[in-house]
């Protein structure tokens, strides 16, 4: 079985969305324009990261790709995990099990703008004030709407194609020089950016899900880490929470699974969503974004699934971090001497060890 790694997906989406806007007489970036490339201390932190869809493999002498070397030591033994042979190099051209796959198809459903829109026709609600924009001075439109009565308001542009919080702009208010140029060194790569504003959140949730060609399926509810500028951080399994809340996820996330089939998607998805706090009353974003791919979600599923868990509803934390992993949690990815992300489970106490 080969295993392809490849956390920088969006990477290869955006240059395909590049060249297809090129194709249409659309001004447009060259795919090859270096400036679509991930720094390279990003590029060894998803690498790492990527260690972690051994879960899905079937033996030791599987292959798992990464986009940079990893050295296979900082795989921490686990019994009930195999560890299988690491490479990288160029993209293996075929692969039984994609993190995302690189076509066409999966670029399009991918981009922010078929969420936008799959909210639209499904009846989704979007939070007040978001709105697509492809130039500066809409941007700048945009960031004016956000002064109320107390001043500023917090907002977020995102780039289309982006994952883990990155590319993306950040502010309070009207737009500032530095927010001024981040955002038109994104538009220029990816031509448009989502723009919303940002919430006071209570709580990050994410649903995982499967389209087959027949009907799309949903698989659970997990609970997400993030930091406060946004940027995940891990996984809690089960989420906890609402109930309610959650047969409202569930609905609108096997909406966006039949527009993933109807767009003509067939594999892994997943659909983040949130609780926010708006003055005293409490609200749900169901569908945040679409990720037609496989998710860290589906990771910890895998591996509380793998592990023969006595107690499946007890709560399970895959977290992400630098250093060592804690006192009195499972490693699973140890930091290296070019790279310091760890990964661990936190489980009860005495599945530790």
């Amino acid at each position: 079985m080969r295993i392809v790694g490849n956390l920088d997906v969006e990477v290869t989406w955006a240059r395909m969305d590049a060249a297809a806007r090129r194709a249409r007489g659309e001004k447009a970036p060259s795919p090859d324009d270096p400036r679509f490339a991930l720094p390279e201390p990003v590029m060894r932190k998803i690498s790492a990261a990527a260690t972690l869809m051994r879960v899905f493999a079937q033996r030791d002498d599987d292959v798992l790709w990464t986009p940079r070397p990893v050295d296979p030591a900082r795989m921490a033994r686990v019994d009930w995990l195999p560890t299988p042979r690491l490479e990288s190099g160029p993209v293996p051209e075929t692969a039984d099990v994609w993190w995302g796959e690189p076509t066409e198809v999966a670029g399009r459903v991918n981009h922010r703008l078929f969420a936008w829109q799959a909210k639209v026709r499904c009846r989704q609600p979007r939070l007040r004030g978001g709105t697509i924009v492809y130039d500066i001075p809409s941007l700048q439109r945009a960031a004016s709407e956000m002064l109320g009565a107390d001043g500023g308001e917090p907002w977020v542009a995102k780039a289309p194609f982006s994952a883990a919080g990155r590319l993306r702009v950040r502010g309070v208010g009207e737009l500032e020089d530095k927010q001024r140029f981040q955002a038109q060194r994104l538009l220029e790569l990816q031509g448009v950016l989502l723009f919303e504003p940002w919430m006071d959140r209570i709580a990050d949730l994410g649903v995982r899900g499967e389209v087959r060609a027949s009907r799309a399926s949903i698989l659970g509810i997990h609970g997400i880490a993030v930091d406060r500028a946004g940027r995940f951080t891990g996984i809690s399994w089960p989420p906890g929470g609402d109930a309610q809340d959650g047969l409202e996820l569930g609905e609108a996330a096997r909406m966006m699974g039949d527009a993933l089939r109807d767009a003509g998607y067939v594999g892994s998805f997943g659909v983040d969503a949130f609780l926010y706090r708006a003055g005293d009353a409490r609200h749900l974003q169901p569908i945040s974004e679409i990720n037609a791919r496989l998710t860290f979600g589906a990771v910890a599923a895998a591996v509380t699934s793998a592990d023969p868990f006595e107690e499946p509803s007890e709560p399970v934390t895959l977290r992400f971090g630098s250093g060592a992993p804690p006192d009195g949690t499972i490693p699973l990815l140890l930091p290296g001497t070019d790279d310091d992300t760890s990964a661990w489970l936190e489980t009860p106490s005495r599945h530790a060890g």
